[in-house]
């Protein structure tokens, strides 16, 4: 009894009361399903009409029932919306009739065409497209691509365009005019009071060009803050993508500018995400963008990090004991090139440019974000020239830079060659790259590599790469352990047989001529000489 007393009472609202209440329900379908009595209210042209001004405007309510809500748009509800003030842009009846001939069309053929406009719709937008607009109606015209043909005009007629706005009420709508952000730009550059009579009298929201128009905006060589400024008093705002944009031009005028209209945090945000893009393996590095960058704000070492260290593998060091990247590698599987050792997380096996059978060898992974850039020599020689050699920031690049050797070709100056000129000192654990370079390259990365070793040989022996005094025995026997254990390593991969030969010589031993000029047994050798050499200011080393 009390259940049907309350129903009762929020039926028996009256029927202006529920119009209303319709107004403002995202999907008032789902709600008229609930009784008979709501489903007759919300049938009512008044309401539906109601419904679509409130949800689209008043100036564009048929146009998106025509265009969304076919099924809810009638005679009469296309009536009560003209009546409210609802536009009938010229192009729109234009695109009724296209539709409905097309549709026609295919009915003629013997099949249904779901396009097929209703009588009553059909007839209201003729006759209402005659009453507004004569004899210019232009049934079997095309106003969107006229437009559009007109604007894109080397001399576009400025005469026509402004025609095409004010008297016959025509709007960039994403659906029918292609890269609308582009029409409504060249719009501005012809006369920026047309945006003000599209906004309020065609009824157009800017909102959804904002971002594409507001770029253009800002990367224009006459950009100012006036004509900023002028934009976004007609509604426009700026987004990331365009204060971006703005900040990627390197222009101080535009930068000023953004300073004037953006919070300083909000501008330092986009600055740090520029800065960190422009490390990314997709981007290519910008030495300008970044003294730019620099020049005006303060960049934080920990910004700098995020854009320069791979955080999947900031914690894996390359100085760590390579005794930990070897272990069980005379039974480890083949690796294929690029790919991560098996069982061992966060190494990789360096590419490979000669005949030479695949190895076991595998490196910790790169850990330069900008390591798979097209250039990445371009941003390991910023780091180098701005926090010098000694950088923990220096030597994850020249880490990767030796990684980078099998990539280089003839001619071009390796960036390893950079840094140790800059006092970048070897490590023990580089013994490891450089052998897995030589073994598995070809051509000048070999030449490259075996120069590599000499230099890393002079250090050892002029005591640059030997830590201080107290520490210079231990540090002595690691390169000392580094040296024997790669030397036995190297030895004991797999050989096979020759084909002029019955017996198995060692693969660093075994040539082909397609194989590098510089005989890969030769590096084996100078570092058997720079391991004697260490063991004789080794005692410790039997």
């Amino acid at each position: 009894m009390r259940e049907s007393e309350e129903r009762s009472t929020w039926t028996s609202l009256p029927v202006e009361l529920w119009t209303h209440i319709f107004r403002y329900i995202e999907c008032p379908c789902q709600l008229a399903f609930c009784s008979r009595d709501l489903r007759r209210i919300f049938k009512s042209p008044h309401a539906v009409a109601q419904w679509l001004s409130t949800k689209y405007g008043r100036p564009l309510a048929l146009y998106h029932a025509f265009n969304k809500h076919p099924k809810l748009l009638s005679h009469e509800v296309a009536q009560q919306l003209a009546s409210v003030g609802s536009n009938v842009p010229r192009f729109l009846v234009q695109q009724v009739m296209k539709q409905q001939a097309q549709a026609m069309s295919v009915t003629l053929e013997g099949q249904e065409s779901p396009q097929m406009i209703s009588p009553g719709v059909f007839a209201f937008f003729m006759n209402e497209g005659y009453r507004r607009y004569g004899d210019d109606v232009n049934f079997g015209g095309n106003d969107l691509s006229d437009f559009v043909r007109i604007l894109f005009d080397p001399a576009p007629d400025l005469i026509s365009v402004r025609r095409m706005i004010v008297e016959y009420g025509w709007i960039p709508m994403r659906n029918y005019v292609t890269h609308p952000e582009e029409v409504v730009y060249r719009i501005s550059k012809l006369d920026m009071s047309l945006l003000d009579h599209m906004r309020t009298n065609n009824g157009w929201d800017p909102s959804n060009v904002n971002s594409g128009v507001m770029r253009r905006v800002i990367t224009d060589s006459d950009f100012t803050e006036t004509v900023l400024r002028g934009y976004m008093d007609r509604g426009f705002v700026l987004t990331q993508q365009a204060i971006k944009a703005g900040i990627r031009k390197c222009d101080d005028r535009t930068l000023a500018a953004l300073k004037q209209h953006v919070m300083e945090a909000e501008l330092c945000s986009c600055v740090y995400e520029i800065f960190v893009d422009n490390l990314a393996p997709d981007f290519s590095f910008s030495v300008g963008l970044v003294t730019f960058l620099r020049q005006h704000f303060q960049i934080p070492e920990e910004v700098v990090e995020r854009a320069l260290i791979d955080t999947k593998y900031a914690h894996e060091t390359h100085e760590q004991d390579d005794a930990t990247l070897r272990s069980d590698t005379n039974q480890l599987p083949e690796v294929a090139p690029g790919a991560e050792g098996p069982g061992v997380p966060h190494t990789f096996a360096p590419p490979r440019s000669s005949s030479l059978p695949p190895l076991p060898v595998k490196l910790p992974h790169p850990t330069t974000r900008c390591f798979k850039q097209q250039k990445p020599s371009t941003a390991w020689r910023w780091v180098l020239r701005t926090y010098g050699p000694q950088h923990r920031f220096a030597r994850a690049c020249f880490n990767d830079a030796l990684l980078c050797l099998p990539q280089i070709d003839a001619g071009q100056r390796p960036v390893t060659h950079d840094y140790l000129a800059a006092g970048v000192k070897f490590t023990p654990a580089h013994v490891r790259y450089l052998s897995a370079i030589a073994m598995g390259s070809s051509g000048f990365a070999v030449l490259a590599t075996h120069d590599l070793l000499q230099r890393m040989r002079q250090q050892i022996t002029e005591g640059v790469a030997i830590s201080s005094d107290e520490d210079s025995e231990s540090s002595r026997m690691a390169w000392y352990r580094a040296f024997e254990r790669e030397i036995a390593f190297l030895r004991s991969l797999p050989g096979r047989k020759r084909s002029t030969q019955e017996k198995t010589q060692p693969v660093w031993a075994t040539r082909k001529a397609s194989d590098p000029a510089f005989p890969t047994a030769w590096f084996l050798g100078d570092m058997e000489t720079i391991l004697a050499e260490l063991s004789q200011h080794t005692p410790d080393c039997c």
